[in-house]
């Protein structure tokens, strides 16, 4: 506030009472055909309606879940499920994989357009089950493969 008073925001709502009822302000607002509405900041109606809409939001996820059997059980079901679409693929020496910039210890770009896989790269050899070393295209080993 502009004024540094004790209780300055009583004092500016009072000011404002008197300044929006001046007979002389409401005569300049008749002219230019403004219709004054006085409204109140808050809307507790709109609250209400708020606290309801979430409450009903809330039991309807709470009975979800409690049929699936909890928060884990749901989320098992829903890995199951997906999972059976995938089709297993076999990664042998010699093949063309990508490899994502997680994993080779590099920042993805921050926007939705940029690449999250860098390669293609070379499978040199397997050194245990779903791990490789890879090669780049010039034939050097990559580090952390």
């Amino acid at each position: 506030m502009p004024f540094r008073l004790k209780n300055a925001g009583v004092t500016y709502q009072c000011l404002m009472n008197k300044v929006f009822k001046d007979l002389i302000f409401t005569a300049f607002c008749k002219d230019l055909h403004i219709q004054l509405v006085h409204t109140a900041v808050a809307h507790p109606q709109a609250n209400s309606q708020t606290d309801v809409t979430n409450r009903t939001t809330l039991k309807g996820l709470k009975t979800r879940l409690e049929k699936a059997g909890g928060h884990a059980a749901y989320h098992q079901r829903i890995a199951h499920h997906y999972n059976q679409k995938v089709k297993p693929q076999c990664i042998s020496v010699g093949d063309l994989v990508l490899r994502s910039l997680e994993a080779a210890g590099k920042d993805p770009q921050c926007n939705k357009l940029s690449p999250l896989w860098e390669g293609p790269y070379m499978v040199s050899s397997m050194v245990k089950p779903e791990t490789f070393k890879l090669k780049d295209r010039d034939r050097k080993m990559l580090p952390r493969t």
